[in-house]
C-alpha cells in the first residue's frame, strides 16, 4: 500500500469553492486516484503542487498539495472611472487595492507599471490593470478611455507686416466658437473674424472650441513698422527738357523694403515697387502742362498707410539758338571708346599702378554696366584709363561714373567717342587765348610754353616714357 505524505503550499490562491480536494498517488507506473476518503474540506479544492517520486523501499510517495485557502485573500483592484478626452490630450489613470500593478495594452501609456500612469491613446482604448498583493495573489480591473476629435484651428494671415496706425483683418477657422488674446488693439475679441490695430509688434492667440467641447489654438504674428517716408514729392515748375526726379527716401531715414510704393506721374505713367528697390523715380514728360503726382504708400498686406499728392507744371525751357551744338546722344548698339587720366592722392612714390580710380559706364536701359581701371605707366603722377564698350540695342543714354574706392582721386581729360572715329582736344589760356596744350588721338598731350613776349620757347610731348622736350627755341636780342 502506498501511503502518500502530504504537505501544504501556503502561497496558493487556486481555489474556486465548488470542488473537493482530490489526491492521487504514484504506484511506480501510473498516477492513481486516492479519492476523497475524508481528507478534504467541504467547499475547497487542492492540487498536487510537487512530488518527490515513489520510493519502492519504503513503499511511499511524498506529495505537496496546494492548500485550499479563502478566496477573500485575493486583492480587490479598483481603477479610475471610464473617461472621455479630446484627441492629442492626456489623462491620468490610477489603480488601488494591491501592492504592484501592470497595465495592458501599452499603446498610448507613459508606463506599463505603477499605480498611476498617463494615457494618451489615439483611438478609444480599454486598459486592464493587474494588481498583485504581498502574498502573490492577483486581481484585475478595466477602464475605457474614449477619444473625441480635437479641432484643427488655423488663422489667416499667420503673420503680416503693417504700418503704424494701420489695421488688418484676422480670420480663424476649424472650430465652432473663438476667443482671442491678448485683447490689445482687437475689435471684437470673440468670433471667427476680428480686426487688429496694434500700436506695436504683437502675437495674437486664438482659441477655437468645437461642438464636442474640445479646443485648440493658433497664432498670428503682426509686425508694426513706422512710416519712414516724409513728403518725397516735388512741387512747382519744371523744365520739360529735364527729367523729373522723385526721391522716396527722406534724409537719413531710409525705408527697408517693408513698404510698397505706387507712383502715378499724372500722364498715364505709373510704377509700383518696394521702397528698397524704388528709391528714386525718374520720368521725362512728353508735353508741357500741369500734372498731379500721387504717391501711395502701402504695407505688404495692401493696406494704404499714406497718400501724398503734389502739382507740377511742365514748361519749355528751350533757348532758340541757330549756332548751338546739338546735345550728344549715343547710337544704340554702337561701339565706343573711353579715355581718361587719373591721379591717386597720397600714393607712394614707388607704386607702379593705381588701385583706387575707377570709371563705370552704364545706361538707363536694363542692367548694362562696365567698369574700367588704370593701366600702363604712371606719367608725371598720372595714369591712363582706356577701354572699349558697346551699348545695348535699346540704350538711349550713357552714364559715366567717376569713382574712388578709397581716399581722393583726380580725373582729367575724359573723352568718349565712337570706336571708328578719332578725337583731338585743345587747351587755351583763358587770359591771352594762347594754345597751351593739344591732346592727340591717343589722349597724350603736347605742351606749349611761351616767354613773356608771347614767343614759343618750348614744346614738350607726353609719352609712355614720360614728358619729353621735343623742341626748344632760344633768342638772344641785344639791347
Amino acid at each position: 500500500t502506498v501511503v502518500p505524505t502530504l504537505g501544504w503550499n501556503s502561497n496558493s490562491c487556486n481555489v474556486d469553492g465548488c470542488h473537493k480536494l482530490r489526491v492521487a498517488a504514484w504506484d511506480g507506473t501510473w498516477w492513481k486516484s486516492l479519492g476523497y476518503n475524508g481528507i478534504t474540506t467541504s467547499g475547497a479544492r487542492g492540487t498536487v503542487a510537487a512530488h518527490s517520486g515513489y520510493n519502492p523501499v519504503s513503499n511511499s510517495l511524498s506529495l505537496v498539495i496546494a492548500q485550499p485557502i479563502n478566496p477573500s485573500l485575493s486583492p480587490t483592484v479598483t481603477v479610475s472611472s471610464n473617461i472621455t478626452i479630446c484627441s492629442t490630450t492626456s489623462t491620468n489613470l490610477t489603480a488601488a487595492g494591491a501592492t504592484t500593478y501592470s497595465w495592458a495594452p501599452s499603446t498610448g501609456l507613459s508606463s506599463t507599471t505603477g499605480a498611476t500612469v498617463t494615457a494618451t491613446p489615439a483611438t478609444t482604448t480599454t486598459y486592464t490593470v493587474t494588481g498583485t498583493n504581498t502574498i502573490g495573489c492577483t486581481g484585475t480591473a478595466t477602464v475605457t478611455v474614449t477619444i473625441i476629435t480635437t479641432p484643427t484651428v488655423s488663422v489667416s494671415p499667420s503673420s503680416a507686416v503693417i504700418g503704424a496706425g494701420a489695421s488688418i483683418s484676422l480670420t480663424a477657422s476649424g472650430a465652432s466658437t473663438y476667443t482671442w488674446l491678448p485683447t490689445t488693439g482687437l475689435s471684437p475679441t470673440t468670433g471667427a473674424a476680428v480686426t487688429a490695430t496694434p500700436a506695436a509688434t504683437i502675437t495674437y492667440t486664438v482659441t477655437g472650441t468645437a461642438t464636442n467641447g474640445c479646443t485648440n489654438t493658433a497664432t498670428s504674428a503682426i509686425t508694426v513698422e513706422s512710416i519712414c517716408i516724409t513728403d518725397p514729392l516735388v512741387h512747382g515748375t519744371v523744365c520739360i527738357q529735364d527729367p523729373l526726379t522723385i526721391s522716396l527716401r527722406a534724409g537719413s531715414r531710409i525705408c527697408s523694403g517693408v513698404y510698397v510704393v505706387n507712383v502715378d506721374l499724372g500722364d498715364g505713367y505709373s510704377v509700383t515697387d518696394t521702397v528698397s528697390s524704388l528709391a528714386v523715380v525718374t520720368h521725362t514728360y512728353s508735353a508741357v502742362g500741369n500734372y498731379v503726382i500721387t504717391v501711395i504708400i502701402s504695407d505688404t498686406s495692401s493696406h494704404v498707410l499714406r497718400t501724398d499728392t503734389s502739382h507740377v507744371t511742365l514748361t519749355s525751357c528751350a533757348v532758340d539758338c541757330n549756332d548751338c551744338i546739338p546735345s550728344f546722344a549715343p547710337i544704340p548698339a554702337k561701339k565706343y571708346e573711353l579715355s581718361a587720366w587719373a591721379k591717386q592722392s597720397g600714393a607712394a612714390a614707388t607704386i607702379t599702378s593705381y588701385t583706387t580710380p575707377k570709371i563705370t559706364v552704364s545706361s538707363s536701359y536694363g542692367s548694362y554696366s562696365v567698369s574700367f581701371t588704370p593701366s600702363g605707366p604712371i606719367i608725371d603722377g598720372w595714369q591712363k584709363i582706356d577701354g572699349e564698350f558697346t551699348l545695348p540695342g535699346l540704350a538711349t543714354d550713357i552714364k559715366i561714373k567717376l569713382e574712388s574706392t578709397s581716399g581722393d582721386t583726380y580725373f582729367d581729360d575724359i573723352r568718349v567717342f565712337p570706336f571708328d572715329g578719332s578725337m583731338k582736344s585743345y587747351v587755351y589760356d583763358p587770359i591771352n587765348m594762347r594754345l597751351v596744350a593739344e591732346l592727340d588721338e591717343r589722349n597724350y598731350a603736347t605742351f606749349y610754353e611761351y616767354d613773356e613776349e608771347g614767343k614759343l620757347v618750348r614744346v614738350k610731348k607726353e609719352t609712355e616714357r614720360g614728358i619729353m622736350t621735343i623742341k626748344e627755341n632760344r633768342n638772344n636780342t641785344k639791347k
